[in-house]
């Protein structure tokens, strides 16, 4: 049976083997040679040959020591039987232009002959090229899309773009930051001239090097981290959720804002321990507002607002206190009870940068996606089971992340990249 490799151990075999294959100080490591990495480093021989398969898209390949290969020479069509783990290039990829190709294409096969030594029993296999103006047979997509040409294109990802040469090559270009884009792959000028810089002196394409980022998380955009069906809003649930999430490779956790649902609170906990939680402030009112006379919610309203209008978590500790004293002069001692006991959790956001502060003490997002959701399910009306539901729901979610939240960038995360920065300098 082959066994498959994920992208976390695939980032982290291709780190450790180009950090020892670089040697000396990785901090000044801006590119890879693959040519030299595969030749001496691998010890594989690299040829180029005319191809003769009959496949235009078959561009690479990598011996097993049995399989042939049909190669045109002066003319003459032969087949040729190649030593094991030879790499032979299609010979056009030498021509001016094709450099970023055919640096792919050699890393691809760097990727196979890695991960035959994972798995003794793999074949000779192609590197093939996907052509977007040709019609495939369903045969020839399988080839091309199988989970084995997958990993190595993975592979190849990580050999050409190791984690420390892309942070390198942000520090150089970026000062260390992540790059903003709109919707999935839509950049400002100014980070469409970065990534050229860093697609020159990668040596790779603007395409695999925008996806390689993307799965580094160097990008800065709001996402929808992910979906999944659920019985009811138990501890365990969202425990199951959240362990989901940080095995797909959530990290670096600073806030989670929700409306004190009990069992994501104690998910959070223990899931999620340095993470700190903000209390959605509308949430909090409307807490507030279930004891409150009607005649009297618009007065109150203000008052609650006020808090969190102020300038800092002391301001807004003071200004609450004076509320509660309020309220309890207006004879509202229950609700004067809540805001004294919840207003702690609801300032939360004031330890982060000021500029995100409308942004993060609510979870407008959240329920501005909720809408939309229900809008689209209501229509269906009922699903045959759950699955149904959340492809639709994913589906919409989707649709949502990639247009509508490309309009603006939602946050400037270089404000609390600088905090972090400064915290860890003063600590």
């Amino acid at each position: 049976m082959t066994s498959y490799i994920s992208r976390t151990e695939a980032d982290e075999l291709c780190d450790e083997l180009i950090r020892q294959f670089v040697g000396g100080d990785t901090k000044a490591a801006m590119a890879v040679d693959i040519d030299s990495f595969v030749a001496t480093f691998l010890k594989c021989p690299i040829l180029y040959e005319n191809y003769a398969e009959g496949d235009p898209d078959k561009i690479g390949f990598t011996s097993d020591g049995v399989c042939p290969l049909r190669v045109s020479d002066g003319g003459v069509v032969e087949q040729r039987v190649y030593p094991k783990y030879t790499v032979v290039l299609e010979k056009y990829l030498l021509r001016p232009g094709e450099e970023a190709r055919r640096r792919f294409t050699l890393a691809h096969e760097a990727g196979h002959i890695i991960a035959s030594q994972l798995d003794p029993h793999a074949n000779a296999c192609f590197h093939r090229d996907i052509d977007t103006e040709r019609l495939y047979t369903a045969e020839e997509l399988r080839q091309r899309m199988s989970l084995s040409e997958w990993q190595a294109n993975m592979l190849a990802g990580c050999l050409l773009m190791p984690r420390f040469i892309v942070k390198n090559a942000l520090i150089q270009y970026n000062n260390g930051r992540k790059l903003p884009v709109y919707g999935t792959s839509v950049f400002r000028p100014r980070e469409k001239e970065i990534l050229g810089q860093m697609t020159r002196r990668l040596g790779v394409s603007r395409t695999a090097l925008t996806i390689r980022l993307r799965d580094l998380g160097a990008f800065q955009y709001r996402e929808v981290l992910g979906a999944a069906e659920g019985m009811k809003e138990d501890k365990s649930s969202w425990v199951s959720f959240f362990q989901w999430l940080r095995g797909r490779g959530l990290d670096g956790v600073k806030l989670i804002v929700g409306d004190k649902c009990l069992g994501m609170l104690e998910a959070v906990g223990e899931v999620f321990p340095e993470a700190k939680y903000q209390r959605c402030t509308v949430h909090f009112y409307r807490n507030v507002f279930s004891v409150t006379p009607r005649s009297k919610v618009k007065l109150v309203a203000k008052m609650l607002k006020a808090v969190h209008a102020q300038e800092s978590k002391k301001a807004a500790r003071e200004k609450a206190k004076a509320v509660v004293e309020e309220l309890r002069s207006m004879k509202l001692k229950e609700a004067a009870k809540k805001v004294e006991d919840g207003i702690e959790e609801t300032l939360t956001y004031c330890d982060f940068p000021s500029e995100h502060w409308t942004r993060i003490r609510t979870n407008n997002v959240i329920e501005r996606l909720n809408r939309e959701i229900r809008r689209r399910t209501r229509v269906v009306g009922s699903f045959p089971d759950g699955n149904s539901a959340l492809m639709l729901v994913c589906a919409r979610l989707r649709h949502v992340a990639g247009t509508q939240w490309g309009n603006k960038k939602y946050m400037n995360m270089k404000h609390l990249e600088a905090a972090l920065e400064d915290a860890s300098i003063a600590g």
